[in-house]
């Protein structure tokens, strides 16, 4: 299905979160970035607020700006506003609180109580080192809650982190919610010995989060995946790979952006690449035909900076 002009940009600002997801370098935060910025020019009335969990902070390299890891809130534009969550220092809380109260609850028990002390100490320090991969971006990704109950902001967009980490991470709640019953579970089990309260509270806190978050994520009403892509063989598999999990996890996507589409020009290289391209997209409308899909030309230049992906954007999305 060819894009609808005019239609794409009033559709997805009618979202609460849009996610923007791909494989590493085809140029998915610029495209993350530049939507953000036409959005907030075409619909003045509505703010806007641009993440990342992703720690290499790319988001805030694409606007020019320095956005400090855990900063969660630097203005933009009048409506727009960026933020990069900090992955670490969300789990950090977590696995320093479990740990301290570990540390006295067993410490006061040395001298009697029948319990084996070393052994339970143990067992309850092992567990937080159990932890399932990818757990510390989920709960920074899920504190994004807290944020929209704030009522402040009217669009979310994520900037995600590389397709197969994303995945991951996507996959991970049910594991999560499992790594985070058995844990709960655990602490109840030495209850009338062991009282784990702040644990216990953040554990039921990130639970709730989680579980909000996604969905969140999976209401085809209030949220969507637009996955960007490249014209190229990689790019296709990736993408089919992508939609194939995003389907099973349930994850709405209707859109796909075919990025960096060398443009129309006498160079005879240029044409010979160009014409390779047309078949790796011609393949990626025969295989998503149910898809709305766009294609944005490659640029010259890098794009960073607000000029330049203003610029981007007017060309991304002319006629919208």
């Amino acid at each position: 299905m060819i894009w609808k002009k005019g239609a794409f940009l009033k559709d997805i600002a009618e979202r609460e979160i849009l996610l923007f997801g791909g494989k590493g370098g085809l140029g998915k935060t610029t495209v993350a970035s530049a939507t953000a910025m036409q959005i907030a020019s075409k619909f003045p009335e509505k703010k806007i607020f641009i993440f990342s969990t992703d720690p290499a902070q790319a988001l805030g390299r694409s606007f020019g700006i320095d956005i400090a890891k855990g900063e969660e809130k630097k203005k933009i534009m009048n409506n727009l506003y960026a933020g990069a969550l900090d992955a670490d220092a969300t789990y950090e809380e977590l696995k320093n609180t479990y740990k301290k109260e570990i540390e006295e609850v067993f410490d006061a028990f040395i001298g009697g109580t029948g319990m084996d002390v070393p052994y339970d100490r143990e067992i309850f320090t092992r567990l937080m080192d159990l932890s399932p991969p990818g757990l510390d971006e989920l709960m920074a990704l899920s504190k994004i809650i807290d944020i929209i109950e704030e009522g402040k902001y009217d669009l979310f967009i994520l900037d995600t982190a590389p397709s197969g980490h994303l995945l991951r991470l996507l996959e991970l709640p049910e594991i999560a919610m499992g790594w985070f019953s058995a844990l709960i579970k655990t602490m109840m089990k030495y209850s009338g010995m062991v009282s784990l309260v702040k644990t216990a509270t953040l554990m039921l806190t990130y639970k709730k989060r989680v579980r909000k978050v996604m969905e969140l994520l999976k209401d085809p009403e209030k949220a969507e995946f637009i996955t960007v892509t490249v014209p190229e063989a990689l790019g296709v598999f990736e993408t089919e790979r992508m939609l194939e999990k995003l389907h099973k996890i349930g994850i709405p996507s209707h859109h796909i952006i075919i990025n960096k589409v060398t443009p129309l020009s006498e160079c005879s290289f240029c044409k010979r690449v160009r014409e390779r391209e047309k078949e790796y997209i011609k393949e990626i409308h025969e295989k998503f035909p149910d898809y709305e899909i766009s294609e944005i030309p490659l640029f010259a230049r890098e794009i960073t900076g607000i000029e330049s992906l203003r610029n981007f954007a007017e060309v991304a999305y002319e006629g919208e």
